[in-house]
């Protein structure tokens, strides 16, 4: 059965925020209910289930992972480095902040990052990219008034 790629890119982004708020969610409550503090065990875990779900779904047939190789390795390891400091600074800030606030600075980042990369590349972002990452912004902004 062919599913049109408009349907599955829309399906893919409906995923990825409900698991996106899910996951903002259950570590808040985590760290803050249980009084949490082993943010690498949270990191971990998650790590554990997103392989499981990966390989699942590539068994299935339903996503496409190409497999292991030392190429492959050299060229995610950096990365996977910068999201285990990402994710774990994510945590802290989740832990020391509210919802709101968290969600504000989360959709803030954009910004500098833009901003560096068109200092240090020389590289600009198309109109519709940047006014699509300032409604983002500004609705985050806008949304956590109250608790800024």
């Amino acid at each position: 059965m062919m599913v049109d790629p408009s349907v599955k890119g829309l399906a893919a982004a409906f995923f990825y925020a409900a698991t996106s708020v899910l996951m903002t969610f259950c570590n808040k409550w985590v760290v803050t209910t249980w009084a949490f503090e082993f943010n690498n065990a949270i990191l971990l875990g998650q790590m554990v289930f997103s392989y499981i779900a990966l390989e699942a779904l590539k068994r299935r047939g339903i996503i496409d992972v190409p497999t292991w190789s030392p190429t492959a390795a050299k060229i995610l390891v950096p990365l996977a480095l910068f999201y285990l400091g990402n994710v774990a600074s994510a945590l802290t800030a989740l832990r020391l902040t509210s919802v709101p606030v968290y969600n504000v600075l989360k959709r803030v980042s954009p910004l500098p990052v833009m901003l560096i990369d068109w200092v240090l590349r020389g590289q600009g972002f198309s109109f519709n990219v940047q006014v699509s990452v300032l409604a983002i912004v500004v609705g985050a902004m806008i949304t956590g008034t109250g608790d800024l």
